[in-house]
C-alpha cells in the first residue's frame, strides 16, 4: 500500500455508513500495479456476508468503454471504419431522423451525438432482444438535430453489439471475452447477472426507501449488453484500468492499438453545463470521448465514467499523466463512489483535501428530492374525473415504449408497467399519478377522450427531454378472436347496395362492396369497428340476441345509416 492510502479503510467505512449503503469498495492501480484494494460492509446484508475486492458487482455504464475498445480492435483489423455509416454494416438500421439513418457512424454512436434523447423507459425493465432495440430506434422521436448536441443514449450503445456481430459473426459478449477479458486475465468478469448469481461471491443490489434498506431484484441488461451489462470485481477492474492507462498495451502485447486508444480517449463532443455528466465542481468544461468523460480535474487531465443500475453505483477515474486509476462502487444507488474515488485521487496527488462525500451527498439529496417533487403533479382541489374510474382501465400501447395497462385493484386505479405495479391517486380532472420507488420519482398519467367521449389515449412525461409519450388504447383481445368475428360475417343491404363483411385470415374482418376496394375493419370496442385509414367511419354490429348480427350501423361525418343483414 502506498503511504497516501494509510487509514483509508476508516474513511471508506465512514462514507459507506453516511450513504447507508450495505457495502462498497475501492481499488487503486498505479504504474500498472494494484497499490490499494479494499471492500467494506456487506455483499449480502441479510446474511452478513462481507464484501471483498473479489466480490462481483454490476459496473453499469462503465461497460461502454469495453464496447469502445472492441470497436477499436475491429478498426485496427480493417473490419470497421470510425466514420463509415452504420447502414453499411447493418442495412436495416433506421431512425426517425432520415439524416441520422443515412449517416450515423460508429463514432457518432460511441460519443452520444445521434440527436436522440435517452428514452430509457423504452427499454428499462423490459424483456427484449438486441434486435428489438434496433427496431426501437425507428419509433423514437429525436429532440435534437443529428450531431448537434451531446446526449447520453443507451439504446444506441446497445446496438453497437450488432455492429460487432455483423463484421465478426460473433456476439459482442464472445468477442469481448476472447479479445479483452481473456488476455487481461479478468476471470471473474461476466456479461449477465444470471452468471453472477452462480458465483459464491456476488453482491446483492439494495435500495433505500422511506428510511428502509431493501434488497431489490437484479436488473437484467442482457439485451442492452454493450451499454451496461458487465459485472466485475475491483481486482479485475484494475487490470482493465491498467490497459487504458498503458494505451492499450499489456506487457509486450498491444491488445488495442495506441492509435485507436488515442481516438477513444480524445475529446469528441463538448458536454453542456446542464448535462447530467457535467461536473460543476471543476472550473473546466467537460468533453466526451468514446465512452469516457474527459476534463480537467484540479489541474490534471481526467478520464472518467460513472455506472448506475438498480442497486449499484460505480465510478472509474483515470489520471493518465500520473498513470493512476481508481475504481469504486457501492451495492446501492448512491453518489458515494464519486466521493470515494476523488478523495483517493486527492490523497495520492497531494491535493488540498475536499469533503467530497458531504458535497456529493448534498447535491444527491437535492437532486433526488427535486426529481420526486418535480414529477408529482400539482393538485387542484374540488375536481373529479370526467368518467367513472373504471373507464380508465384497459391496455394502451406505444410503438417504441410498448404496452402499459391500467386495472382496478381494491377499488383503486393501478398501473401495470413492466414488472411494476403502481397504485395511482387522482390528481385532478383526468390526471393521475403514483410513485415508482426504484427510481424515486412519481409517474404522471393524463387520459384523453376521442370524439365519441371514450377514454382513448393516455400520455406520460417519461423522458423530460421530449414531449409526453402518448399511448393509444388497445382493443380487448376478444375482439381479435375468430369465434367473435364470425358472428359479423355476411351480406348487408345498405341503400340498395350490398356490403359484404368477411373474414380474411384468422382474425381480420374486411368490408367490400360495389365501387369500393376491400377495406380492413379495425377493432374499436364492444362490437364496433373503424375502417383502417378512414377512422372517422365506424361500423357497429347489432346482435339482438341471435348468433349472427342482425344489422350494422355505419356512422360517418354527417350521416348515420343502418344496414340490415340479408337472410
Amino acid at each position: 500500500m502506498i503511504e497516501a492510502m494509510q487509514g483509508f479503510d476508516s474513511f471508506l467505512n465512514d462514507v459507506i455508513k453516511t450513504w447507508k449503503s450495505p457495502g462498497g469498495g475501492i481499488a487503486v492501480v498505479k504504474d500498472g500495479e494494484i497499490v490499494y484494494s479494499a471492500g467494506c460492509g456487506f455483499r449480502d446484508q441479510e446474511k452478513q456476508l462481507p464484501l471483498t475486492p473479489d466480490s462481483i458487482f454490476a459496473i453499469g455504464s462503465t461497460s461502454k468503454a469495453f464496447s469502445a475498445a472492441s470497436i477499436g480492435i475491429l478498426v485496427d483489423e480493417g473490419k470497421l471504419e470510425w466514420d463509415k455509416p452504420i447502414r453499411y454494416y447493418i442495412p436495416e438500421f433506421r431512425m426517425v431522423d432520415r439524416v441520422a439513418s443515412e449517416y450515423l457512424s460508429v463514432r457518432d454512436m460511441l460519443c452520444h451525438r445521434s440527436g436522440l434523447a435517452r428514452h430509457d423507459l423504452a427499454w428499462y425493465h423490459r424483456k427484449m432482444t438486441r434486435r428489438d432495440l434496433l427496431k426501437l430506434l425507428a419509433c423514437l422521436e429525436p429532440n435534437e438535430s443529428f450531431r448537434n448536441r451531446w446526449q447520453y443514449q443507451n439504446i444506441i450503445y446497445g446496438t453497437t453489439g450488432l455492429v460487432v456481430e455483423a463484421v465478426t459473426g460473433k456476439t459482442w459478449e464472445d468477442f469481448v471475452q476472447e479479445r479483452i477479458l481473456n488476455p487481461l486475465g479478468m476471470t471473474s468478469t461476466n456479461f449477465s447477472v444470471t452468471v453472477s448469481e452462480q458465483s459464491d461471491n456476488f453482491c446483492y443490489p439494495y435500495l433505500e426507501h422511506e428510511d428502509n434498506i431493501l434488497r431489490i431484484p437484479f436488473a437484467n441488461l442482457d439485451a442492452l449488453g454493450p451499454a451496461g451489462s458487465i459485472n466485475s470485481t475491483l481486482n479485475d477492474m484494475c487490470k482493465w484500468m491498467a490497459l487504458n492507462l498503458n494505451r492499450g498495451k499489456l506487457g509486450d502485447t498491444q491488445i488495442v492499438s495506441e492509435a485507436s486508444m488515442g481516438q477513444i480517449h480524445r475529446p469528441q463532443m463538448v458536454v453542456l453545463d446542464d448535462s447530467p455528466l457535467s461536473f460543476k465542481d471543476t472550473d473546466s468544461s467537460e468533453t466526451y470521448g468514446m465512452a469516457w468523460g474527459i476534463y480537467d480535474y484540479r489541474g490534471v487531465e481526467a478520464w472518467e465514467h460513472t455506472g448506475g443500475i438498480d442497486g449499484f453505483a460505480t465510478e472509474v477515474f483515470l489520471v493518465p499523466e500520473h498513470n493512476l486509476g481508481v475504481v469504486s462502487f457501492t451495492n446501492m444507488s448512491t453518489g458515494a463512489p464519486m466521493a470515494i474515488a476523488r478523495t483517493a485521487i486527492d490523497r495520492i496527488l497531494g491535493f488540498e483535501p475536499i469533503d467530497w462525500s458531504a458535497r456529493f451527498k448534498d447535491s444527491y439529496d437535492k437532486a433526488m428530492a427535486g426529481a420526486k417533487e418535480g414529477a408529482k403533479a400539482p393538485r387542484q382541489e374540488g375536481t373529479h374525473p370526467s368518467h367513472p374510474v373504471e373507464d380508465y382501465a384497459g391496455k394502451f400501447e406505444h410503438p417504441g415504449y410498448g404496452d402499459i395497462e391500467f386495472v382496478m385493484k381494491e377499488g383503486a386505479l393501478t398501473v401495470l408497467f413492466r414488472d411494476w405495479e403502481i397504485p395511482l391517486q387522482h390528481v385532478h380532472y383526468d390526471v393521475f399519478d403514483g410513485e415508482l420507488p426504484v427510481l424515486g420519482i412519481y409517474l404522471k398519467f393524463t387520459f384523453e377522450m376521442d370524439d365519441k367521449g371514450n377514454i382513448e389515449r393516455v400520455s406520460s412525461p417519461l423522458d423530460p427531454m421530449v414531449k409526453p409519450i402518448v399511448f393509444t388504447r388497445v382493443p380487448d383481445e376478444g375482439m381479435k378472436q375468430r369465434g367473435f368475428l364470425e358472428q359479423f360475417e355476411g351480406e348487408y343491404e345498405l341503400m340498395g347496395q350490398t356490403l359484404k363483411i368477411a373474414l380474411k385470415g384468422e382474425c381480420t374482418l374486411c368490408a367490400s362492396g360495389p365501387g369500393m376496394p376491400e377495406m380492413e375493419l379495425v377493432p374499436y370496442r364492444g362490437t364496433t369497428f373503424t375502417l383502417k385509414g378512414m377512422e372517422v367511419v365506424s361500423l357497429e354490429f347489432k346482435m339482438n340476441g341471435g348468433e349472427k348480427a342482425k344489422e350494422m350501423v355505419m356512422t360517418q361525418p354527417g350521416a348515420v345509416m343502418t344496414a340490415k343483414r340479408k337472410e
